[in-house]
């Protein structure tokens, strides 16, 4: 007798955001661990930092790009189809997206100022802005993997998933 309360096995197109979402962590680490060199106050902050850190934050700014695209133009719209856009469980994921993507910029943008400029206050308004995204970042894909990859394994039809993947794939193929 089949267990009905067993969860359907995670289909190619979430198991491929999972990985990525894995590799975000990973890529978030050094950004973090080279932010803490980055001087407070008076301190300034060595030049090779500010270059490791905006090398860190480019990585990851292409890496997290790639990957919403994935998620919006792949597995967003069969999860709107049946919940429903507006209001919806994507709503606040596309929002935070474009929160991430400003944030980042923000952060190179600070980060090439103080190369040039070495000002305190800037270094602050650095190191608050990591900070905020090693926040949002991690809470940003725990929403989705409890709330919409749950939705779509439990909700969303194989074939459906298959054709997500499939977009997903071609969005990865159109940015290379």
């Amino acid at each position: 007798m089949a267990n009905r309360s067993a969860s359907p096995p995670v289909h190619a197109s979430i198991g491929l955001l999972l990985r990525e979402h894995a590799r975000l962590r990973r890529l978030l680490e050094p950004v973090l661990a080279v932010e803490a060199t980055v001087g407070d106050g008076a301190q300034s902050t060595p030049l090779a930092s500010l270059r490791l850190l905006a090398r860190a934050v480019t990585r990851l700014q292409s890496f997290l790009s790639a990957h919403a695209r994935k998620e919006e133009e792949g597995l967003f719209p069969p999860i709107d189809a049946e919940e429903g856009r507006e209001g919806g469980p994507t709503t606040n994921l596309r929002a935070a997206h474009v929160h991430m993507e400003m944030m980042l910029k923000s952060i190179l943008q600070e980060t090439e100022a103080l190369r040039t400029t070495p000002d305190a206050v800037m270094r602050l308004r650095l190191k608050v802005h990591v900070h905020q995204l090693s926040q949002l970042l991690p809470e940003h894909m725990e929403e989705e993997e409890r709330i919409v990859f749950l939705i779509a394994r439990h909700r969303l039809p194989p074939a459906v998933l298959k054709e997500a993947l499939a977009r997903m794939r071609g969005t990865a193929a159109s940015q290379t």
